[in-house]
């Protein structure tokens, strides 16, 4: 009883009123500060602000918003193109928009219970990535990964995510599931997902620098750019047609659909922050262009509004990365070899820029060694 009133009234005379201070410092000096509107543009230089957002996410100081959103509003075309193809060899006769509301309507392809969403994210995880590494990578992190459902009390955060291996290997890395909501994680994102937050995405790629045991702490743990993290997350799904698990076609429409959800980040990022998009003509596109939900693409259009610029580098470095890996390959011709590659990608995390660099110096120096030992 003694204890019940001591917290009683630790909760009382300190808690409470820390709280209604809080509250009180929110509406009346907080929330007057805010932007006018939605968008970083409505605040004074906001434009030229969202400029040094996006070029700081992206690491690259060469790109414009408007060339951003034009490069978005490319990839959503290319990508509809693409999802005609998988309409077409399902023969259905119906339209991107008009498949997209077929699949969301179909209860095949959403799970009946987390645990059944849980043991197909395993399977594809464990049993079907894991196997095939070895096809595109000559080394691979030995680090420990588990598949686990989102804790219910952050529920209401990203659908999936990951969390990288503790140092000293106590806690290993783990790809979280939001299985609150089971319409959110339908059957035919399945692989996809699993390769963007697992393997080779993200546990590969930060395992991957948490076992360079010649690299300062600084390289192993800290080291982060969004569009070197996230678009290797995205080269890594794109890397699923060579390692032959989108034979489904839905499964490849789960693809597309991830992709083209990527691309239309572009567009309503720099749409919102520097266009003057309000937030319904986001949602809107979105809905009219990918298969996400309408609480989904709302949790996202909010996001984008408090994070400007993020959103737009998950698409930006896998444009970037298959850029590199389509220059060495012109550049090396028969001597090029995708794994070495890959390792080149993995081993110099860092800003784009600077990931780049790296690539040409080890494409020149292959190519000058490979050139000395042609016969004369």
């Amino acid at each position: 009883k003694e204890i019940q009133e001591n917290a009683r009234n630790a909760i009382s005379d300190y808690l409470v009123p820390a709280f209604q201070k809080l509250a009180d410092f929110m509406k009346n000096e907080y929330r007057p500060h805010l932007r006018p509107k939605i968008g970083v543009r409505s605040l004074p230089n906001g434009k030229d602000f969202y400029k040094r957002q996006l070029a700081f996410h992206l690491t690259d100081n060469s790109v414009t918003p408007e060339e951003i959103h034009q490069i978005g509003l490319s990839e959503v075309a290319r990508i509809t193109n693409e999802m005609k193809e998988v309409i077409q060899s399902l023969e259905l006769d119906l339209t991107p928009q008009e498949f997209t509301d077929y699949v969301r309507n179909d209860p095949s392809q959403f799970f009946s219970s987390e645990d059944e969403a849980l043991s197909a994210y395993r399977e594809a995880t464990f049993n079907v990535l894991m196997p095939k590494l070895p096809v595109l990578f000559d080394y691979v992190p030995q680090k420990e990964l588990k598949v686990k459902k989102v804790p219910k009390e952050v529920a209401s955060g990203p659908r999936a995510y990951y969390m990288r291996p503790s140092p000293d290997n106590s806690t290993p890395g783990t790809f979280y599931l939001d299985t609150s909501s089971l319409e959110d994680i339908p059957r035919y994102e399945v692989m996809t997902l699993s390769m963007h937050e697992g393997v080779p995405g993200h546990h590969f790629q930060i395992s991957y620098s948490m076992e360079q045991t010649q690299f300062p702490n600084f390289r192993k743990y800290d080291v982060h750019s969004s569009a070197f993290t996230e678009g290797w997350g995205l080269y890594a799904e794109y890397l699923g047609y060579e390692l032959d698990v989108y034979d489904d076609p839905y499964l490849r429409y789960g693809h597309l659909s991830q992709d083209i959800f990527r691309a239309c980040r572009m567009v309503v990022d720099t749409g919102m922050h520097f266009l003057g998009w309000s937030r319904q003509k986001a949602i809107e596109y979105m809905m009219n262009n990918t298969a996400y939900t309408l609480s989904n693409i709302e949790r996202e259009i909010d996001r984008y509004i408090t994070w400007p610029g993020q959103a737009c580098a998950y698409k930006y470095g896998q444009i970037k990365i298959k850029e590199f890996r389509k220059n060495a390959h012109l550049a090396l011709g028969n001597v090029f070899d995708l794994k070495k590659f890959h390792n080149v990608i993995l081993y110099n995390n860092g800003p784009m820029e600077f990931v780049e660099k790296q690539v040409d110096r080890y494409t020149t120096n292959l190519w000058l060694r490979s050139d000395k030992q042609k016969p004369q």
